[in-house]
């Protein structure tokens, strides 16, 4: 409990103090976190039950659970992002039942609730503010009410001038942080949109797959196609509905930006700050609809990628079925007939694939050269970084859309010498 308790309190010690209990700390956690839990995993508040407190100090708390679940290792909302990202891209099964989507939704209401403590210390700074304000115009009052201006007053309007600014700087960075938390919040919504359909996809196709393979009879009008078939009005619809959203948010960000006018610092103060006022507007505009745009894009990616997918099992249906269908004919011409072109099929899927893992080579070595290139102008920023990043980042998602073409390849393939291996044995069968 004391130890506990030193590590919930710490965030409020001075830095020399906290300096000198830390290895105290790391030294008394281990033996208290095996005590209380068996695995010896310590679990901070990622990992928190929904229906954990997280007001006040309690958020610093540590937690221990026995139920097996990874470490929080992240320290902020694009490492925890990133880390999921990685696991899937690396093959890592995930759904909206697992883990990794829980710890997408816990860091989602802590931000919440975050935002909730924001906006009440926001408000209670508004009315600080506002009191000042009204202080600050009967001192204005009082500087002119004898018609001339009182010097005496002055010290006091300077003053509450300075206490102005110190809540407007105060609210400044508490309104960023709160738009940094919308900002969070959107980024792992689209995080654990990505995680439920791509779940939802591959587990349908896992249920497919491993009856094909124990050699069950799956019609291509069955129950099966029709989930697959459901799943891919789903997703066409989604895709759709972006795609339309998105056509009309790049036309307004081109009208708007086309509009903006040029950057110029000429004319008297109050035009100036009118013309820089109206120009800062447009441009924050246009950069919200850019990053809507982006979210709109994701989703287009998303389901674009697992409508890929689900075609691709729905056509396996097919071919299983005609394969089925040719063998119970028992007809050696026609299965002869059928091993050649499956046989053809893969020459030709084994030359494609030649093919792309060469190119895959070239993009490596583009990608290494961009990068000396950058780091030879890591301290600038320039229009010429930009583009050599841009370009960086154009080369690893060629990669990356060849290496997934190549596992589609490789897919098809297998197939194919699943069918071959079916339709020798029905051959050797017939004859």
């Amino acid at each position: 409990v004391v130890v506990v308790a030193m590590v919930s309190r710490m965030v409020s010690f001075p830095a020399k103090l906290r300096a000198v209990l830390a290895p105290a700390v790391r030294t008394l956690l281990p033996a208290f976190g095996k005590a209380q839990n068996p695995q010896g995993r310590l679990r901070l508040f990622g990992n928190l039950p929904p229906q954990a407190s997280l007001d006040d100090e309690d958020e610093m708390m540590p937690a221990f659970r026995n139920v097996r679940k990874p470490k929080r290792k992240w320290m902020s909302v694009t490492d925890l992002v990133t880390e999921i990202e990685k696991a899937m891209v690396g093959g890592t099964r995930m759904d909206s039942a697992s883990a990794e989507y829980e710890n997408l939704q816990q860091e989602a209401t802590r931000l919440r609730m975050d935002n909730d403590k924001l906006l009440v210390e926001i408000e209670r700074l508004k009315l600080t503010r506002a009191e000042h304000v009204a202080l600050e115009s009967q001192i204005l009052a009082k500087l002119y009410e004898d018609g001339k201006f009182a010097l005496h007053h002055q010290g006091q309007q300077v003053e509450i001038t300075r206490k102005i600014q110190e809540v407007d700087f105060a609210l400044a960075a508490l309104r960023y942080q709160h738009l940094q938390n919308v900002r969070d919040v959107g980024t792992l919504k689209r995080a654990m949109s990505r995680v439920a359909v791509r779940g939802e996809v591959a587990a349908l196709l896992t249920r497919v797959e491993a009856a094909l393979q124990r050699g069950e009879v799956l019609r291509k009008d069955g129950p099966e196609a029709l989930g697959v078939s459901r799943l891919i009005t789903r997703l066409q619809d989604e895709f759709d509905k972006a795609s339309a959203k998105s056509a009309t948010y790049s036309g307004h960000i081109a009208s708007m930006l086309n509009d903006t006018g040029p950057l110029t610092f000429s004319g008297s103060g109050d035009d100036m700050e009118k013309t820089q006022t109206q120009l800062m507007s447009k441009l924050k505009q246009a950069k919200r609809m850019v990053a809507q745009l982006a979210r709109l894009d994701d989703i287009q990616v998303l389901n674009a990628q697992e409508l890929g997918r689900l075609h691709r099992i729905l056509a396996t249906l097919v071919r299983h079925e005609n394969v089925r269908s040719l063998i119970a004919k028992g007809e050696a011409r026609e299965i002869a007939a059928k091993v050649a072109v499956l046989q053809e099929d893969n020459s030709r899927l084994r030359r494609t694939i030649e093919e792309i893992e060469s190119v895959l080579d070239t993009h490596a070595r583009e990608a290494v050269s961009i990068s000396d290139k950058l780091r030879t102008m890591k301290d600038v920023l320039t229009p010429e970084t930009g583009r050599l990043r841009e370009k960086l980042v154009e080369t690893i998602h060629q990669e990356e859309q060849g290496m997934g073409r190549l596992a589609v390849l490789r897919g098809e393939m297998v197939q194919n010498i699943r069918f071959l291996g079916m339709l020798s044995s029905a051959l050797e069968r017939s004859e």
